[in-house]
C-alpha cells in the first residue's frame, strides 16, 4: 500500500500539535548537550569555573556550527516538502541529496578551518590566557565531530518533513542520552578533563548522525554567534574569567527558553511547505 504523507491529509491544527510538540521537545533535549557538559565540568575539581568559562567562550562557535545545519536543513527541507506536495518525488529526492552533500561539505570545511584557526578565533571571542587552554582542549575535539552535528541537525528537518516528527525527536534523545552517560565516564573515571567532555559530545552526535542517515538510506544563527563573541570579550574586560563563567550559566537557562520557539518553527515549516506544494 502506498505511503501517504499526513501533511497533505490531516487538519492543520492537528498537524501543528503533532509536528511542533516533538520539535520543541527535541530542541530542548538538544540544548542539554551544552548544559550537561557545564554541569559535569563545573563539578570537576580540576576544571571548575575555568572549564565553564572555556565552554562559554566556545559557545559562539557552536552556534555557527548549528547555523550551518539549519541553513541547509531548513532550506532543503522546505523545497523537499514542496516537491512532495506536488507529487514530484524524484525532485524531492534530488533536494534531499543536494542538501546532504552540502551538509557534509560544510561540516568538513568547518572542521578543517576550525583546526587551522582555532587559537586566534578563541582569542577573538574573548578567551583570556587562563581560559584559553581549556577552550582549546574542548574545541579541538569538537571540531573533529563537526560533520556529525551539521548533518544530524540538517537531516533532522528532512525526517520531520517526511512525516516522522516523533522519529526526528528520538534522534535528539539518542544523542543527548548518550552524552549524559558518557560525560561522567570520560571526565571523572578516565580523568580526560575538557577533552573528555568534548569526546562524549561528538560520540553522541555520531550516534545521531548514524541514526538519521540510516533513516534516509532506508526510507538567523550567525548573528547570535557574533553577539556572543562581543559579549564574551566585554565580560572578560570588565569582570574577568568569573564573569565569563557566570554568563555560561545564564546562556544555559536562556537556551532552554529559546528552544521551544525554534521547535515551533520547525513544526510549522513542513506543514506550510507541503501544502503550498500541493496547492
Amino acid at each position: 500500500m502506498e505511503y501517504v504523507n499526513p501533511l497533505g491529509e490531516e487538519k492543520v491544527y492537528k498537524l501543528l500539535i503533532k509536528f511542533s510538540l516533538p520539535a520543541i521537545v527535541g530542541m530542548m533535549v538538544n540544548a542539554i548537550y551544552n548544559i550537561v557538559d557545564r554541569i559535569y565540568i563545573g563539578n570537576s575539581s580540576s576544571l571548575g569555573a575555568n572549564g565553564i568559562a572555556g565552554i562559554t567562550i566556545s559557545f559562539p562557535i557552536m552556534i555557527i556550527l548549528m547555523a550551518l545545519g539549519i541553513l541547509f536543513g531548513v532550506g532543503g527541507a522546505t523545497l523537499f516538502s514542496m516537491k512532495l506536495g506536488e507529487k514530484k518525488i524524484e525532485e524531492a529526492e534530488t533536494a534531499l541529496g543536494n542538501a546532504f552533500v552540502m551538509l557534509l561539505l560544510a561540516g568538513f570545511l568547518f572542521m578543517i578551518l576550525g583546526q587551522i584557526t582555532l587559537k586566534p578565533i578563541l582569542i577573538a571571542f574573548g578567551a583570556s590566557n587562563t581560559v584559553l587552554p581549556y577552550a582549546i582542549s574542548y574545541m579541538r575535539v569538537i571540531f573533529f565531530g563537526a560533520v556529525f552535528q551539521v548533518v544530524s541537525m540538517g537531516l533532522n528537518n528532512f525526517m520531520r518533513a517526511d512525516g516522522n516528527p516523533k522519529l526526528a525527536m528520538l534522534t535528539m534523545f539518542l544523542g543527548a542520552g548518550t552524552n549524559i552517560v558518557l560525560d561522567p565516564i570520560f571526565i571523572y573515571v578516565f580523568n580526560m578533563g575538557m577533552e573528555g567532555a568534548a569526546l562524549a559530545t561528538i560520540i553522541s552526535q555520531g550516534f545521531s548522525f548514524i541514526w538519521v542517515v540510516s533513516y534516509f538510506l532506508f526510507a538567523l544563527q550567525v548573528a547570535s554567534s557574533i553577539l556572543n563573541a562581543v559579549l564574551n570579550n566585554n565580560l572578560y574586560l570588565y569582570g574577568g574569567d568569573i564573569a565569563v563563567s557566570g554568563m555560561g550559566v545564564v546562556n544555559s537557562l536562556q537556551t532552554l527558553l529559546i528552544m521551544p520557539v525554534i521547535g515551533m518553527n520547525q513544526g510549522v515549516q513542513p506543514i506550510i511547505s507541503f501544502n503550498f506544494g500541493a496547492k
